[in-house]
């Protein structure tokens, strides 16, 4: 036998398994508990008796008193009987959870008793205990005066185990107000579900629930795994989202039939035996947590961080699982430590979940950042990235760099590919385009990789980024000079690209801007600035690569300044119109004016129209300066109904297609009253080719209110012969570059006589514009012009002159004598 010692776990392998078929000790002989003995049965559905024979020392005759404390709470029925050495039963002491007397008795002694000894001598303990969950003994027996202070131990440790749970609740309670999704309302579950699990398995209920509910949620422990391994694996399925989104061992179908098995045994263990459950849970832990598990390692190895804190969380459950299920089946020994285990091993989990939880947030927003600074198709930085991250970081980034130089490059072609291909073909070519532009700046020598960026290329590999997209047709890059022998000739081989998409074959040129930085503190927005201005002059003078020039400056800073000024140019009176003659070589009577607008700045002077008429077409003011001349030319033929002239009024092609205010151009010119035999309309050739159909209906409606129709610049610009005796002119003009060489060119002589014959067949007058000599004009008789307009009539004058300049030349030999 062996000595009684002061404390002592008394547990299964120390135990002599004994064979009683019966439910109460007085209804077995004692020499049974002496005698028959068994085999430690692996699982049992009966009640099971132990016996421990133990030697007690001390003084003769005097009786010691120990007590005894059952920390295996969640046993059904627990009772101890001390016998003598002959098997005479002294006491009996019910330690079990179902058992009589718990209600009356302290919250902290509810598994306690007190055992008297007579005295020194042989003894038996015979333990009996009874759970549907195969579960061993973990009785402590020590002497009675350490009874307060175990308890007062017991109790802090209770307050310490509810204290943690609360708190780790509370701080993901505040998690969850932060950002909630389904990870993270199904962690608070699993946190409150793990705290009334806990109160049941280590007895800490009764701090804040009724006996009755502790004794339900201990009676069905084997309900409360089941559902622990359904609210473990629902949390990980939002949680390992990547991996669900890509399909890997997630898919829905075994989602919801792990999910629906583990519910359905949780449902069976309130009716069933856990006897017959215990197989059940073991497999689907395996089954449940092998997928996680292996989730987990996929997405650590994609760089999904969180995924660590969950392996570790899960692997540490596993082990305090582990443990705690072991000690509780009698397979370890029984320690403060393998008892708590299980516990242990949860508030580390939590915490480690807590972690997952903030590092899953810190993911998510670090994602949704590089989201928002990334081109969503192409995976590329975008605007967003160039604003927030690569332009407050410019000043030190290129400080690493010996001679920076920032290149903007634009593809074109972007719209003809849309037009010729449509959108879906398009766009897969401008991928292709930007993802070769990538990888070659990549494979460069002296470029600056995007610092702190890289692009998914799928699976788990990355590739830098070399380049930001600054619009859907242009990028920015930058090198450093030092280790570039020629940006031209580097550039060269991706000056033309052919793209391949669907049997389509596309060929897209690029244009290049470079900027050699030589100030480190000038913002990279300025930079960028002038790369679009250098852009902009490369594209005019048809350059491939254009470096930036403080003259190209000057110029964009002057057309600023009249962008910024000619919305305001008409209501501050600083447009004025003028008019230059236009004179009938037959009669040599002035039959009209053509109007010319005028800008009078007020800091940059007189500015020439063909400076100022491109911009407001640009920015569709053409309409506003259009308006108002056509309100001059209506209020001074008004004002001269006597005068048998007509006044011309150029018209861009926005003129013809646009509604301003509701009204167009022949709603606008019947609303002046005007005789409109006396308005003449001048067109270009190119104003007719943008957009044919619908500038060929205004004009007809010009025409039906009496509006005589001009070609401006007539053979100089792209003109179709088939819309040109659609329109059927009343008027043409002739360029002044031919006028200006019919005395020195045969060429030009011929091809502004085959346009007077061409006119004379259509029915048209012909006009030559830019006489400004005798002989120039001698010639333009000779092949048949029938008015002039020039320098040698009239250079072109304020229109209030005009009507002086009309009564001192009324006679045609005043008009001709004046050339």
């Amino acid at each position: 036998m062996t000595v009684w010692p002061d404390h002592e776990w008394l547990t299964e392998p120390d135990a002599t398994w004994l064979a009683a078929p019966h439910d109460r000790l007085e209804d077995v002989q004692a020499d049974l508990f002496l005698t028959s003995q068994v085999s430690s049965p692996m699982v049992s559905r009966d009640a099971l008796w132990l016996r421990y024979d133990r030697v007690l020392e001390g003084e003769a005759g005097v009786p010691q008193s120990f007590m005894l404390t059952n920390e295996n709470v969640i046993l059904a029925e627990f009772t101890v009987y001390l016998l003598d050495d002959r098997g005479r039963l002294i006491s009996s002491h019910a330690l079990g959870m179902n058992q009589s007397g718990l209600e009356q008795a302290r919250a902290v002694e509810r598994y306690q008793d007190r055992m008297l000894v007579p005295g020194p001598g042989e003894y038996h303990l015979v333990l009996r205990l009874f759970s549907s969950t195969p579960l061993a003994p973990a009785l402590l027996v020590s002497p009675d005066s350490e009874r307060e202070r175990l308890n007062q131990n017991r109790l802090a440790t209770d307050w310490v185990m509810l204290a943690l749970s609360l708190a780790m609740f509370g701080f993901n309670a505040v998690l969850l107000y932060a950002r909630s999704d389904a990870t993270y309302r199904w962690f608070m579950v699993f946190h409150v579900f793990i705290v009334f699990y806990f109160s049941a398995l280590t007895g800490y209920g009764h701090l804040f629930l009724p006996l009755s509910v502790v004794q339900f949620l201990s009676t069905h422990i084997m309900t409360m795994n089941f559902l622990l391994i359904f609210l473990i694996f629902s949390f990980s399925i939002p949680f390992l989202g990547k991996g669900a989104a890509d399909g890997h061992l997630f898919r829905l179908p075994l989602v919801r039939t792990l999910q629906g098995v583990n519910l359905l045994c949780a449902m069976l263990s309130l009716v069933v035996p856990d006897f017959y459950l215990f197989i059940p849970l073991v497999l689907l832990q395996l089954v449940t947590f092998g997928p996680v598990l292996f989730i987990c390692t996929l997405q650590i190895r994609r760089g999904y961080g969180p995924a660590a804190f969950l392996l570790g969380s899960v692997a540490v459950q596993i082990i305090g699982g582990a443990i705690g299920t072991a000690t509780y089946a009698g397979q370890l020994p029984v320690s403060w430590f393998t008892l708590n285990a299980f516990f242990a091993s949860t508030v580390i989990e939590l915490l480690l979940m807590s972690f997952a939880v903030m590092s899953r947030m810190r993911f998510l927003e670090t994602r949704q950042k590089q989201l928002l600074l990334q081109d969503p198709e192409t995976g590329l930085p975008s605007r967003a990235y160039f604003s927030k991250v690569l332009s407050p970081n410019w000043t030190r980034l290129s400080a690493h760099m010996s001679e920076p130089v920032v290149v903007l490059i634009e593809i074109d072609g972007i719209r003809s590919m849309i037009r010729l291909l449509g959108p879906t073909v398009a766009h897969r070519l401008w991928m292709q385009a930007t993802q070769r532009w990538n990888q070659f700046l990549l494979s460069q020598l002296g470029v600056m990789p995007l610092a702190g960026y890289e692009v998914s290329a799928g699976g788990s590999q990355q590739q830098q980024a070399a380049m930001v997209l600054w619009s859907r047709s242009s990028f920015m890059t930058v090198f450093d000079a030092a280790d570039l022998t020629d940006l031209d000739a580097t550039m060269a081989p991706m000056r033309v690209l052919v793209l391949e998409e669907d049997e389509h074959r596309f060929e897209v040129e690029s244009r290049m801007a470079a900027y050699a930085v030589t100030d480190p503190s000038e913002s990279l927005d300025e930079l960028l600035r002038k790369l679009n201005v250098a852009l902009i002059t490369a594209e005019r003078e048809n350059h491939y690569i254009h470096y930036y020039t403080d003259q190209q400056n000057d110029f964009f800073i002057r057309q600023n300044e009249l962008n910024r000024s000619l919305p305001q140019a008409i209501q501050r009176d600083q447009m004025r119109c003028h008019v230059q003659p236009i004179v009938d070589l037959g009669s040599g009577v002035a039959v009209g004016g053509e109007l010319l607008l005028r800008w009078q700045h007020p800091t940059l002077g007189n500015v020439p129209p063909g400076e100022f008429i491109p911009l407001a077409e640009q920015t569709h003011g053409i309409s506003s300066l259009t308006r108002e001349v056509l309100r001059v030319a209506a209020d001074w033929l008004l004002e001269h109904p006597d005068q048998r002239v007509s006044l011309s009024v150029n018209l861009s092609v926005l003129d013809l297609v646009t509604r301003v205010d509701g009204q167009d151009l022949a709603m606008r010119v019947a609303a002046t009253d005007v005789d409109a035999t006396r308005l003449k309309v001048e067109v270009t050739e190119s104003v007719l080719m943008e957009n044919p159909d619908a500038c060929m209906a205004m004009l007809d409606q010009l025409r039906q209110l009496g509006c005589q129709i001009s070609i401006d610049d007539f053979g100089t610009g792209y003109s179709s012969l088939a819309y040109l005796s659609r329109i059927l002119p009343d008027e043409i003009k002739i360029d002044r570059a031919f006028i200006s060489k019919l005395e020195t060119s045969d060429l030009d002589r011929d091809i502004v006589a085959a346009i007077v014959r061409l006119a004379r067949s259509m029915g048209a007058i012909v006009v030559a514009e830019g006489v400004e000599l005798e002989a120039t004009l001698s010639v333009c008789v000779e092949l048949g012009c029938d008015r002039v307009q020039g320098y040698l009539i009239a250079r072109p004058m304020p229109l209030p002159d005009f009507s002086d300049w009309l009564s001192v030349h009324s006679q045609s030999s005043g008009v001709m004598n004046s050339t």
